[in-house]
C-alpha cells in the first residue's frame, strides 16, 4: 500500500497530466497556424487584351450582298475604311444610285448624276452578276488607299479604280484609271491572273 505522507511518491498531480498533453497540442496547433498563415502570392496579372482584328473582311462579310465576291487577303488598312468599301461594292452590285451618291467626290457625284439622268446607270447595272475586290492598295499618309473592282455583267468583266480618302469621320471616293483589261469572269482578272 502506499503512504499518504510520503513524498517520495512518483505520482504526479492530475493538473500535470493533462496540462501536459494541453501544452503539447497547443505548441503544434501554433505551429501549424503560423505555418499557414504565410503571406499567398499575389495572383498573377490578367492576360494582356487581345491584339486588335484586322480580319476587316471576315467582320463586314455579314454585311456584303450576296454578288459581292471580296478574297479576304485583300485588306484595307482600317475597319472603317473597310465598311466602307462594302458599301461602295453593294451599291454597284444594286444599282443603287442614292447610296453611292454621298460616297463619291463632287466630280464623281455629277458623273454618276448625269448617268442617272440619262438612263445609262440603269443600263449599265442592271445585269451586274457580281462585284469582286481586284485590288487594294494603301499608299499611306496622304496618298490614300486604291481599290479596284471587277464588274461582272452578261457580257463580261470590267475594271473600275477608286482612290479612297478619309474626309473627317467619313471616306470619300474619286475615280481613277485602270488598265482597259476584259475577261469573261471578275476573278480573271486578278492581279495574279493577268
Amino acid at each position: 500500500m502506499t503512504n499518504p505522507n510520503n513524498n517520495n511518491s512518483t505520482h504526479k498531480p492530475a493538473m500535470w497530466s493533462i496540462s501536459m498533453p494541453a501544452t503539447a497540442l497547443a505548441c503544434v496547433a501554433a505551429v501549424a497556424i503560423t505555418s499557414g498563415c504565410k503571406k499567398k502570392p499575389p495572383p498573377p496579372p490578367p492576360p494582356p487584351p487581345p491584339p486588335p482584328r484586322t480580319d476587316y473582311v471576315e467582320q463586314v462579310s455579314g454585311t456584303l450582298d450576296t454578288h459581292v465576291d471580296w478574297p479576304v487577303e485583300r485588306k484595307p488598312p482600317s475597319l472603317s475604311m473597310t465598311e466602307a468599301i462594302a458599301r461602295l461594292t453593294n451599291a454597284f452590285v444594286r444599282g443603287d444610285a442614292d447610296a453611292l451618291r454621298p460616297m463619291l467626290a463632287a466630280s464623281d457625284r455629277a458623273i454618276l448624276d448625269s448617268l442617272v439622268e440619262s438612263g445609262e446607270w440603269e443600263e449599265s447595272t442592271k445585269d451586274i452578276e457580281v462585284v469582286r475586290i481586284n485590288r487594294v492598295t494603301s499608299g499611306g499618309g496622304d496618298a490614300g488607299t486604291e481599290v479596284v473592282l471587277a464588274i461582272q455583267d452578261d457580257e463580261g468583266a470590267y475594271l473600275i479604280g477608286w482612290k479612297v480618302v478619309a474626309v473627317g469621320d467619313a471616306f470619300e471616293f474619286s475615280g481613277i484609271d485602270t488598265p482597259d483589261d476584259r475577261a469573261a469572269k471578275a476573278s480573271q482578272l486578278d492581279p495574279a491572273s493577268q
